[in-house]
């Protein structure tokens, strides 16, 4: 399982859990029945970070 976090994560998915603040989470891809995630930067969530 470990194994597979770090692959995800070094080709740029995020591995799960709530999102930092000021980031969101989006399906970036679908591989069979599970979707991949990455983030992008959430614009009412960064204005209060900056």
């Amino acid at each position: 399982m470990l194994r597979a976090m770090k692959e995800n994560a070094w080709q740029g998915f995020w591995n799960g859990a709530v999102p930092p603040y000021g980031y969101r989470n989006y399906a970036a891809e679908k591989r069979g029945e599970k979707s991949k995630k990455r983030l992008e930067t959430d614009p009412k969530e960064a204005e209060i970070v900056r």
